[in-house]
Formats: structure tokens, sequence, C-alpha cells
């Protein structure tokens, strides 16, 4: 199990833990700042459309599950983020800023709600298919914050579908659903670049990381990860299709046993 009480280490280097590279390390810890309040919205979302829709035995079971697992992420990245605090971090900064808008949009109407968590869905399961596709994103070492991800990443995938096919039971255009998408990628994106330039700031104050090791972090990343990039954006685009659900179907049947975390 993934203990919250592992120590903070990394790839012979001990501030940054993703294969020494700081580009990928703040990327996923700005990441993990996110995730806890992304999760409590997708779960009060999905409770409230549950509220308003006749559901199947199979759909009310893959829901449960969707909601359980939810619940564990954010547990975990909670503690990944304790971490992250305990070692300079301005993190309770961050989240107050995160968690107010968060508050605003759970105050939205249920079929609103759900097509924002749909679309957080759909972003986390393509970026998920990425990561677990290579090392290029997140270190192969048995590194604490390394273990989150690909655990975290593996039930993306399997609960996949899940919100989509919920959202298909309301009266929702074409236009609205890829409207929202396209505004949920483009505040994630701004918040995401915010948090990476706090922990980068946060280093630099502390004179733990030079302008020069930043960027060429950065650069090694970006020609590195260009093809896996191009994908992305490629699957990004696909949700643009007005069948998009149609290749969204849950695997819960295909399931692995991923819910042990790993150690």
């Amino acid at each position: 199990m993934v203990s919250a009480t592992s120590k903070y280490k990394g790839s012979g280097d001990k501030i940054f833990w993703n294969e020494g590279n700081a580009f990928k390390t703040y990327l996923f810890d700005a990441f993990s700042i996110i995730i806890p309040p992304c999760e409590h919205f997708i779960i009060d979302a999905v409770e409230s459309s549950v509220k308003s829709t006749s559901l199947f035995s199979s759909d009310k079971k893959n829901t449960e599950s969707l909601i359980s697992d939810e619940a564990r992420h954010s547990q975990v990245h909670k503690a990944y983020n304790r971490k992250l605090a305990a070692s300079g971090y301005a993190i309770e900064k961050i989240e107050k800023r995160i968690n107010n808008a968060m508050d605003k949009l759970i105050a939205l109407q249920p079929e609103e709600k759900l097509i924002i968590a749909a679309a957080i869905e759909y972003l986390t399961m393509i970026i998920s298919l990425i990561v677990l596709k290579s090392a290029r994103w997140v270190t192969a070492e048995k590194v604490y914050q390394a273990n989150v991800w690909r655990w975290h990443c593996k039930e993306e995938i399997d609960h996949q579908g899940v919100t989509e096919n919920l959202l298909k039971k309301s009266n929702v255009t074409y236009f609205r659903r890829v409207s929202i998408f396209t505004s949920v990628t483009m505040y994630l994106l701004s918040d995401l670049f915010i948090n990476i330039c706090s922990l980068y700031h946060c280093d630099r104050k502390n004179q733990k990381i030079s302008r020069y090791r930043f960027f060429r972090s950065f650069v090694f990343f970006v020609v590195n990860n260009g093809l896996d990039l191009l994908t992305l954006t490629y699957q990004w685009a696909k949700y643009f299709r007005s069948d998009s659900g149609k290749n969204n179907r849950n695997n819960r049947n295909n399931k692995s046993n991923n819910n042990i975390l790993p150690a």
C-alpha cells in the first residue's frame, strides 16, 4: 500500500524525484495538488446526477465503484500533498485558491456539473494512457510519487466512460458539451501552469534550482515527449466527435486487480 509516511525521495535527487528532471517533477506535483478538489467535485456531480436519473443495476455498480475510486484517489493525493507541504512548498495557499473555484462549480445545476465531471474524466483518461505508455513521463523507479501515479493512472483507465454514460441519459446538446469541455481544458491548463510556477518560485527562493536548470529540464521534456504530446492533442480533439462516447465504454468487467495500492 502507498504509505502516507513514506520518505520523500527520488531518483538520486532529494528534490526532483522524477529522474532528477525539475519540470517533470513540478508537472506531476502540480497535478497532485489539483486532484483532491477535482475528485471531490466529481463525486458530488455523480451523486447529484444519480439522484435525478434512472439507472440499471450495472450502471449503479459502476457508479458506486467510481465514487469509491475517486474517494481513494483524493485520500492518497492528500497524503502526497502533505509531503510537498513538509518540503517547504506553500500548498495550503494553492489549495485554498483551487477549493474556492471548485466551491463555485459545486453550486451549479446537476446537469452542468456532470458535463464538467465527464470532461475532467476524459482528460485524465487520455493523460493516463500516455503516462503508462512508457517511463518518459513518470520514472520507472520504485519511488513513492511514481508508485502513486502509476496506480492512479491504471484506475482512471479502468473506470473510463462511467460519467460519459451518465451524460448520455441527459439531454445535453453537442455544442454545450464541447464548449464546456474546452473551458474545462483551458481552466485546468492555466491552473497547472500557476501551480508549476508556484513550486518553481518556492525552490528559486530557497536556492534549490537555477533558471538554467529549470529551462533545460523543460526543453528536455518537450523534446523527449514531443510525439506523446502530439498524440495527446489528437486524443483531446477526438472529444469533439459527436460519437466520442461510443469509444469510451466502461471497462469494469475487465478490470485488473488495481485496488491494492502499490508499495
